[in-house]
C-alpha cells in the first residue's frame, strides 16, 4: 500500500516520542494525527472514519492501550492496531495481541526501522 493518503493515529503520552515517530512517518509520506491518551485517542477514532491505522503506546493516563484496543475492538472498529511500548516483555506484547493489537513494537534504538516495518505489514493485511 503506498503511504499516500494513509491516515495513522499516533497514540502517545510522551510529547518526544509522538514527535519522533511523528517524523519517521511522515518522512514517508504517511498523514499522521497524534492524542497524548486513550481517552481522546477512542474519541478521535469515533469522529475519524477516515483512518487507516492506530499506533498506541501501552502505558497511558486516563486510558491506557490494553483498553484503548478492547473498546475499539468492542465498538467493531477492525482498522488494524500496532502496540508500542518501552518495555520489551513477551507478556506484554502477548496481552495488546490478546486485546486485538496486529503486532507489538518496542520502542528501542531500532525504532525507525521497527515501526514502519510494522506499519507496512500492518497496512498490507
Amino acid at each position: 500500500m503506498d503511504a499516500q493518503g494513509v491516515k495513522i493515529l499516533l497514540v502517545d503520552d510522551d510529547p518526544f516520542v509522538r514527535e519522533m515517530i511523528g517524523v519517521i512517518l511522515e518522512s514517508e509520506g504517511y498523514d499522521v494525527v497524534s492524542c497524548e491518551n486513550g481517552r481522546d485517542a477512542l474519541n478521535a477514532v469515533t469522529v475519524n472514519s477516515d483512518l487507516d491505522l492506530i499506533i498506541t503506546d501501552i502505558n497511558m493516563p486516563e486510558m491506557n492501550g490494553y483498553e484503548l484496543i478492547d473498546r475499539i475492538r468492542k465498538s467493531g472498529f477492525t482498522l488494524p492496531v500496532l502496540a508500542l511500548s518501552g518495555i520489551d516483555d513477551c507478556y506484554v506484547a502477548d496481552g495488546a495481541i490478546v486485546k486485538g493489537a496486529f503486532d507489538y513494537v518496542v520502542k528501542d534504538d531500532n525504532i525507525e526501522v521497527n515501526i514502519l516495518s510494522a506499519v507496512k505489514a500492518a497496512l498490507k493485511k
